[in-house]
């Protein structure tokens, strides 16, 4: 196929196999901020949509929000399972996969008092891979949480893998199609979907500042510093909604390319906030010739340069981790295999999606971003605006 699409992540069976023993002793990167951290899921449905993908035509789209916040937790605290109501859940999950969701740990205290700090914290909005769920990105998402962010990750119905609607159902990832062609027009509709969900998850965070719904949130929301994140598929998802949406300052993608380019450019609706981009390594090519294949990184560099160099306001980055694979993004290595490399490698991106948050939502200087890598596998590429 000529184009490269941004594969989505799933959360298959396949993926477990073997790894039930190394998963038994797997434990998360513990978050390293300050704050506890609370974990409660909310069920939003945005009446001006129908869900497209439903078989009955008066359903309308769901919008389920997984919130990390700082949190003032009581001391008979509870903490979050690492997937919410995993025992519904689970109706729509293979074995492996629910056994894998069970042995997992958070570090969240569920639905713990929101801390009373007297500044209200930025928020940062989520998107996940394709049949992955938000709570497979717990790593990340505690970790802002600890830092003094509010995290809202999107579980997009039918195309995460199962996802639990506020009537009780559970509905699990769509059948995409198999051509390449049709496959791609497919996912470029998804993404203008999951697009459509932060759009409207932003627009219910501004309602519940304006105190038009009740939250125990309101008050602690700064809605000027509001940033996105998205990891493959959700990654273009992230950074659609930051082309869309003149409310987001700042956008992260978490190696999700099409035809090599971290955004959807088309030539008239770029990129105007700062840009993070983490990816792996390009893969090799069977039978490419050393020469052959550094002329195709060549090529795919200067096109995705141009992107960078087109961005029109604040520093953007471009971060490579050698090693990395596309699952490195995600918990899922440190679940399945554990390897003290996978861990270093999670916490690599943990660290450099903190440092550009903390960059460009918080004003901060002297972050990893700004500072030559201490880890060799790591290369940082700084893009001034245009």
């Amino acid at each position: 196929m000529p184009v490269s699409r941004a594969k989505g992540v799933l959360f298959v069976a396949a993926a477990l196999v073997g790894a039930s023993s190394a998963v038994a002793a797997a434990m998360l990167p513990s978050p390293t901020g300050p704050h506890p951290v609370g974990r409660r899921v909310l069920r939003w449905i945005d009446q001006s949509r129908h869900e497209v993908l439903s078989r009955s035509t008066t359903d309308k789209r769901e919008v389920i929000v997984w919130v990390w916040y700082p949190a003032a937790p009581q001391p008979a605290a509870k903490i979050a399972s690492y997937v919410d109501e995993l025992e519904q859940v689970a109706k729509a999950l293979s074995r492996a996969e629910a056994s894998l969701a069970r042995k997992g740990e958070a570090h969240a205290f569920e639905n713990a008092p929101v801390a009373s700090d007297v500044a209200p914290w930025p928020v940062v909005f989520f998107s996940p891979g394709s049949g992955m769920l938000p709570g497979l990105y717990a790593t990340f998402c505690e970790e802002l949480a600890s830092r003094g962010y509010v995290v809202a990750g999107i579980d997009h119905p039918y195309d995460d893998r199962a996802v639990l609607l506020s009537d009780g159902r559970v509905v699990k990832q769509a059948k995409q199609p198999s051509d390449g062609e049709t496959l791609l027009r497919f996912e470029r509709e998804r993404v203008t979907v999951r697009t459509q969900d932060l759009e409207f998850a932003l627009d219910q965070f501004e309602r519940i500042r304006d105190g038009e719904l009740t939250d125990p949130l309101r008050g602690h929301i700064d809605l000027s510093h509001v940033g996105v994140f998205g990891h493959s598929v959700g990654g273009m998802t992230a950074a659609q909604f930051c082309q869309e949406d003149a409310r987001v300052g700042a956008c992260g993608n978490l190696d999700g390319v099409v035809a090599a380019m971290p955004a959807y450019a088309e030539p008239l609706r770029g990129i105007a906030r700062p840009f993070l981009f983490i990816q792996k390594p390009f893969p090799a090519v069977k039978g490419e010739s050393p020469e052959t294949a550094a002329q195709r990184v060549g090529r795919l560099r200067a096109k995705s340069d141009n992107l960078f160099a087109g961005v029109r306001s604040g520093h953007s980055y471009r971060v490579t981790i050698a090693g990395a694979t596309h699952e490195s993004f995600s918990d899922i290595e440190v679940l399945t295999r554990d390897s003290p490399r996978d861990r270093e490698l999670l916490v690599l991106a943990r660290d450099y999606v903190r440092a550009f948050f903390d960059r460009t939502l918080k004003g901060e200087k002297g972050t990893l971003l700004d500072r030559e890598p201490e880890d060799g596998a790591v290369r940082v590429e700084s893009f001034d605006p245009r």
